[in-house]
């Protein structure tokens, strides 16, 4: 009897521990392509570090800032990276602490933790808003602190929509000048009721037409940063290997991960012990109950 019991006991251990060696194991494979595919980067200027910037970009004659500048064009422009990070902390203070320096600002950041399973890597959102001149210097920035494994720039050209903006809101102040010329000579109360109305229409819509222009001077004058941070132990190369380096990594990879694997699951054996000790004593009782109908049964 006791060796039966011994054997339910052990059974059950073994599935657990077997559950979680998966689990651990598994949860270190996360590469950095699905979280490239989670984030939905896919603007123009989409770069793998190493390649170059595409011809879209190009497309929009923009390469040169001297040839912006001399045409006068109002360009949106913003970037978007995915970084990994071995020290988490650090790599966020040092962002914060270059984007004020810069004059700039986090407009929105999250942080997310995951489970023990992973070791409890954490991960990081950031909408960074930069002096326009900045820009570029905050990217290389990110690129020297960080390991950037994706990179992409994209930049709207608004100068068609700005200009348009800019036509209406004379139109309006010259309409708006001229209304209250007239209301100076109206005489009856008719002619100033309606007079007053318009007043008030073309009073909305030039306050409508200032605040997208208002609008349009903010994201022209300060650039975006989109960042996402990955917390790794191990940094993914970015560089073309041969393939006796790719196996030599595959490999190295497969040992931390089994190493990782095995801290986690000692991490969750301690965690999971209640029911370990709730499982046995379910096991216990089922056992000896299945005994005692057996044994009344017999008599």
């Amino acid at each position: 009897m006791k060796r039966k019991i011994l054997i339910l006991i052990v059974a059950c251990i073994a599935i657990i521990l077997g559950v979680l060696f998966i689990r651990s194991c598994g949860g270190q494979t996360e590469s950095v392509e699905e979280v490239d595919k989670a984030m939905g980067y896919a603007e123009i200027g989409e770069v793998d570090v190493g390649g170059e910037i595409s011809e879209d970009r190009a497309a929009l004659n923009v390469n040169n800032p001297e040839t912006e500048v001399s045409q006068g064009r109002k360009l949106i422009k913003s970037w978007s990276l995915v970084a990994e990070a071995l020290a988490f902390d650090d790599l966020l203070t040092h962002i914060q602490s270059t984007v004020d320096g810069m004059g700039g600002y986090v407009e929105s950041s999250s942080i997310n933790g995951r489970s023990y399973g992973t070791d409890n890597l954490r991960s990081a959102e950031l909408t960074i808003r930069i002096p326009v001149e900045q820009l570029e210097t905050l990217v290389k920035d990110i690129e020297t602190e960080g390991n950037v494994t994706y990179k992409g720039e994209n930049k709207r050209d608004v100068t068609l929509e700005y200009t348009d903006f800019e036509s209406h809101k004379t139109a309006l102040k010259t309409e708006y000048d001229r209304l209250l010329e007239i209301l100076e000579k109206a005489e009856t109360v008719e002619d100033i009721v309606a007079i007053e109305a318009r007043l008030s229409e073309v009073r909305y819509q030039l306050e409508y037409y200032e605040s997208q222009m208002r609008t349009y001077d903010n994201l022209i004058e300060y650039g975006t940063v989109s960042l996402s941070i990955v917390e790794v132990k191990q940094e993914t190369p970015v560089a073309e290997q041969g393939t006796g380096v790719v196996i030599k990594e595959g490999f190295l990879n497969s040992l931390s991960n089994i190493g990782n694997g095995m801290k986690s699951i000692f991490i969750n054996f301690i965690v999971v012990i209640p029911y370990l000790i709730v499982i046995v004593l379910i096991v216990l009782i089922s056992y000896f109950i299945v005994r005692i109908i057996k044994k009344k049964k017999g008599q």
